[in-house]
């Protein structure tokens, strides 16, 4: 049997109970415990490649060991979406277990108003706090972050396992106790847990500080420090698993900065503590932003897994076999990628994407650039990519965001599964620009040196890549009433590559008389779909 304190019960409450263990190698599965993420994906992918896991099946497994995720998945980093595309499936598919970390539940906070403050929320919307957040924000969509959120609420605070435990920041029963029962009164991490854990003074707020973020202990009189983000602090985290009678404000300290007060640590905070037991089974943390060439356990049966992956520290994990003392060789890290020169994985953007100055917004977004950028539609080299959206919009294949330098404009899947590859040239009669006459229609239709955007590789020979080629005219000749995004002043011509090699060879243009004269007249974009299925089996 394995016991988990900790973990949502069906109807959504935190309860202790028993789950049946599955006979076989379930039997004998080991975890391997990964610290803070914070967005940073390419570490997590080297580590759980490291760690032996593959992906297969929409996510990352290995064959007879699991994942514990300690949490604050989110946050700081540049790639939030993609760790969460990694973490949710694992933990969804049964191949990890998860935490709560500090972070999950600040987003949380976040974006819940306070019902006894309209248009205020639970975690206010201070500079420092949305500055926190902002990566997020920044990076998911409205859709994604509701989801996120959702699934969030699902996650429990801790886990006691047969051999281990796992807390995000400290394993503080007393604590444990009250939240459990907070939980158990409110259904989960409903709103109304997050009311009494998220507001100052409410029932909750204390215990779920302690087990997210670790207890505090308040300096000496006239006593600061800097902590990671340059906020000037008066109280230091905590090493909560030592017994503190007998230490200093530097030696009870559990962080990256050093304390420098060699006094006694106050009554008070002596008081507060609760030293792990030594007998108890292993416990692992994150959440406390250590600084160290390599990891080192904190005790025979506790260890910190968070060393400041998103400030130039690097993602660990523990690889545990089962073992009541923890070995440092049991340690396994990913540094933060510094030289990634790969592609660039590019995900569609909505235009409400703020710029930046570092991690402050300013008052310009993307949408504005856009505008600024690409309002001249009739411009030969805005129209040409305006001709490839035209013929996607018709095709049914604008899933994926454009390749500037791909072999082909466009791929679209047929209701056979065939994949058609389509070359799109466009040409008009006006100009953006002055014109003593209406411009000569000519279309490009020289083999070239392709670069394949999947394998990365320059073509040897020049050649067409495509299926099809579908020639885009934008016949209106009337400025002051040419709308490029008026379809029904466009015509369309679809020509199997097949037929242009045929009767071009190497030819380089042709005119939209030579055009005709092969292909009939033209027609309009509601036939477009047809048409070029017709010339791609022609």
């Amino acid at each position: 049997m394995v016991r988990i304190l900790g973990i949502p019960a069906g109807n959504g409450s935190i309860r202790l109970y028993e789950l049946n263990r599955r006979e076989g190698p379930e039997e004998d599965t080991m975890y391997d415990l990964i610290g803070d993420i914070h967005g940073y994906a390419d570490e997590l992918t080297n580590l759980l490649e490291q760690l032996g896991y593959e992906f297969t099946g929409g996510s990352y497994r290995h064959p007879s060991r699991k994942v514990i995720f300690l949490g604050d998945f989110i946050d700081r980093g540049p790639k939030i979406r993609q760790v969460l595309e990694i973490v949710r499936p694992m933990v969804e598919g049964g191949h990890a277990l998860s935490v709560l970390g500090n972070h999950e539940l600040n987003a949380l906070a976040f974006h819940t108003e306070d019902r006894d403050a309209p248009g205020v929320y639970l975690r206010p919307r201070t500079t420092a706090n949305i500055k926190q957040h902002i990566a997020t924000l920044d990076q998911l969509s409205s859709e994604e972050l509701r989801s996120h959120l959702d699934w969030f609420r699902t996650i429990p605070l801790w886990l006691e396992l047969d051999g281990l435990r796992a807390v995000h920041a400290c394993w503080d029963e007393p604590s444990m106790h009250r939240i459990a029962n907070g939980c158990s009164l409110h259904d989960g991490l409903t709103d109304d847990f997050l009311h009494d854990a998220c507001r100052k003074g409410a029932r909750l707020f204390e215990p779920v500080e302690i087990v997210l973020k670790g207890k505090e202990g308040k300096l000496p009189s006239g006593m600061s420090f800097a902590d990671k983000d340059g906020h000037v602090r008066t109280e230091i985290r905590t090493r909560w698993y030592l017994e503190a009678r007998g230490r200093t404000y530097r030696t009870y300290a559990l962080q990256s900065n050093e304390i420098d007060c060699d006094l006694e640590l106050d009554e008070s905070v002596i008081a507060a503590a609760r030293p792990y037991p030594e007998e108890a089974k292993p416990v692992f943390f994150g959440h406390y932003w250590l600084s160290a060439p390599h990891p080192a356990v904190l005790a025979h049966n506790v260890a910190c897994l968070d060393f400041s992956v998103a400030k130039d520290g690097f993602l660990c994990a523990y690889r545990w076999n089962g073992e009541k003392t923890l070995k440092n060789e049991n340690f396994v890290w990913s540094s933060k990628t510094s030289t990634n020169l790969g592609k660039l994985e590019i995900h569609r953007k909505s235009g409400q994407e703020p710029f930046r100055l570092e991690n402050n917004r300013l008052d310009a977004k993307l949408l504005e650039f856009w505008q600024w950028s690409s309002s001249d539609l009739v411009s030969n080299a805005l129209r040409g990519v305006l001709a490839e959206y035209i013929v996607g919009l018709a095709m049914g294949c604008l899933d994926k965001v454009r390749e500037e330098w791909d072999a082909v404009d466009l791929e679209w899947k047929t209701e056979d599964d065939r994949t058609i590859r389509i070359e799109v040239k466009s040409a008009a009669y006006l100009q953006s620009w002055d014109q003593k006459k209406l411009s000569s229609i000519i279309f490009d239709i020289a083999p070239k040196r392709s670069w394949d955007a999947k394998t990365n590789v320059i073509a040897n020979e020049p050649k067409r890549s495509s299926d099809v080629y579908v020639f885009c005219l934008l016949h209106h000749d009337d400025k002051t009433t040419v709308d490029p995004l008026d379809l029904s002043q466009w015509s369309f011509f679809a020509v199997s590559t097949k037929r242009i090699h045929h009767e071009f060879e190497t030819q380089q243009r042709i005119s939209l008389r030579t055009l005709k004269n092969i292909h009939g007249e033209a027609f309009a974009f509601a036939d477009l779909k047809p048409r070029v299925l017709g010339a791609s089996n022609g």
